[in-house]
Parts: structure tokens; C-alpha cells; sequence
């Protein structure tokens, strides 16, 4: 698994510069306000955490998935591919964290969450024969002479994919806490429910005139695409940790980093299919689209706690 997380983690990196980029911005920020921001001694610590605490965090997001896609048709030759799919984007979530529980040892918290993620998803082509673009006619020297198909250009077949913008994610867990040079340093391990859905799409386009036809004139133009979208459901485990900002009146910031692992389960696969029909006969077009069974988001963000009165 590690290896794995290690060599997506890579392969992201190489695919996608943009998200790499987003995501070191919003690094900045948390970092920026957590050098700024007071201690607090070790009594108003051991005060906070006889509390429950509602929380809102906001958090820059990576969602790493590899995607694939195979398509046939009466008209093309099959095409089939897949590529990691790096989208970024962020997440607003609200929490709810309970007292210390004493009897336990290390005397954790609880903690349960909701979070909505939009998501900046991008069209990736997963597979593409050609340019399947749209045809584009050629100018005729002389009306009503034809020309042949290979004059035809945005001929080709494809098989592409995009995450819809919203997502959702439901997580539950327990925080360990220590003070580490007057700061408060925690881990959250949990577990971890999220949904996502992706919208797919299938074309080919080709011109070619029919074999028993041996004289000079007008190709016939095919036109098979399809659309779908579905969501999946996915279940895993995470682990963030984070560092107190220091309590700043009612409120008590902190910022955090994140890792969640998922297996997305059920059916994986988005099946598409379309038809044409002439004078000439009958075309078909079928293709198949597919989520691999392993999801990692990353996360950089900050949490504010609500901690009732003043102090």
C-alpha cells in the first residue's frame, strides 16, 4: 500500500503541474497565520478540552484517481487507455469534537464531520484514436463532384471523462493531543465515507463512402456518441495532523494536513452505446468507462473551534 500511495503520489506530479501549484498556495496560508499566532499555556489546554467543540474548516483539496476507457465500433478500430486524474479543488467542512474522555488512556477526544468538496474537474481523454473534433468539409473546385473521405478532416474516435464539482465526505474518529513546545500538536486518525460522481462521454466520427458504390461522389458521415454520469461511493481511513494556533478569544484556530485512502466499491464502470442509421444500413458504438478501486485525497487547511465564553 505505502509503495503504491508513493508511486500515485509521482505519477500525480508528472501529470499534472497546475494542482501541485494550487496546492503549494494554499500551503502558504496556513503556515503564514500559524507564525503568528500566540501559545497558550498548559491549564487553558486542559480547560478547552473538558469542552465540546463545533468547528468549521476550510481546505485546499487533491483527489487522485487513476480512470480508464475502451471503446468498439462498426465504423473504427477499437481504442482503449487510462490516465491519473489529479483534480483539484476544496472543501468546507463542520465538526463536532467531545470532551476528553479520562477513562482511556491517552485520554482522547472524539470527533465526527461533514464536508462538501467542490471540485475543479478537468475533461481528460482517456483514450482517442484521430480528432474527433467534428467534420470539417473541404471546399469544392466543382459542385457535385465529391471528393473522398480521407479529404474529410475531425474524423476519430474517443472515450473521455470529467468529476462532476460537487463531492461529499463524512468522517469520524479520535484526536490525540501533546503539548510540543508550548504548542499543542494532534493526530486524528478515522474512518472515512466520500462520494463522487463523473460524468463520461463517447464519440466516434467517420466518413467513408460504401464498398459496392465504385463511382465518384459524397462520403456518407457517421455520427455515434453517447453520454452518461454516476456516482460512486467510496470507504477508507485517514490520518491528519495539525498544531494549535493558540486561543484567540471565543475561537481557537489550527491548521492541519491531511491524507485520506479509499476503496471505491460496487460496480466501477459507466457503460455508453449509440446507434446510426441510413439508407446505407446500420452502425454501432459501444464503450465502457472505469474508476480504479484506489482514491487518495490530500488536504492543507485551517480549522477554527468554537470554545464558548471569553477568557
Amino acid at each position: 500500500m505505502v509503495n503504491r500511495f508513493v508511486g500515485t503520489l509521482r505519477e500525480a506530479a508528472r501529470h499534472s503541474k497546475e494542482p501541485a501549484r494550487l496546492l503549494m498556495l494554499m500551503l502558504s496560508i496556513p503556515l503564514f497565520l500559524l507564525s503568528s499566532g500566540n501559545a497558550h499555556s498548559a491549564e487553558s489546554e486542559a480547560s478547552d478540552r473538558s469542552r465540546w467543540e463545533p468547528s468549521l474548516s476550510i481546505a485546499a483539496s487533491l483527489a487522485i484517481n487513476e480512470q480508464s476507457g475502451a471503446g468498439i465500433s462498426t465504423v473504427d478500430r477499437p481504442i482503449s487507455g487510462s490516465t491519473l486524474t489529479v483534480s483539484p479543488g476544496f472543501s468546507v467542512a463542520v465538526g463536532l469534537t467531545s470532551p476528553e474522555v479520562a477513562m482511556l488512556p491517552l485520554n482522547p477526544r472524539f470527533f465526527v464531520s461533514g464536508a462538501i468538496i467542490p471540485t475543479l474537474g478537468f475533461t481528460r481523454d482517456v483514450a482517442k484514436s484521430g480528432d474527433p473534433r467534428g467534420f470539417v468539409l473541404p471546399i469544392q473546385e466543382e459542385e457535385g463532384r465529391g471528393y473522398p473521405e480521407s479529404a474529410i478532416d475531425g474524423q476519430g474516435s474517443l472515450i473521455a471523462g470529467q468529476i462532476q464539482v460537487l463531492n461529499w465526505s463524512v468522517d469520524a474518529g479520535m484526536e490525540l493531543s501533546h503539548e510540543f513546545t508550548e504548542r499543542v500538536v494532534y493526530l486524528r486518525p478515522s474512518f472515512s465515507w466520500t462520494r463522487f460522481e463523473v460524468d463520461t462521454e463517447g464519440r466516434v466520427l467517420r466518413a467513408f463512402k460504401p464498398n459496392y458504390d465504385p463511382e465518384p461522389g459524397y462520403p456518407r458521415l457517421v455520427t455515434l456518441e453517447d453520454r452518461a454520469s454516476r456516482p460512486f461511493d467510496a470507504f477508507g481511513g485517514g490520518i491528519e495532523a495539525g498544531v494549535d494556533m493558540g486561543r484567540q478569544g471565543s475561537l481557537r484556530p489550527s491548521v492541519f494536513l491531511s491524507a485520506q485512502f479509499y476503496a471505491v466499491t460496487g460496480d466501477r464502470t459507466i457503460g455508453m452505446s449509440d446507434t446510426f442509421t441510413d439508407a446505407f444500413g446500420t452502425e454501432a458504438a459501444r464503450w465502457e468507462y472505469g474508476v480504479d478501486s484506489f482514491l487518495v485525497r490530500l488536504q492543507i487547511g485551517l480549522r477554527v473551534a468554537w470554545l464558548g465564553g471569553t477568557k
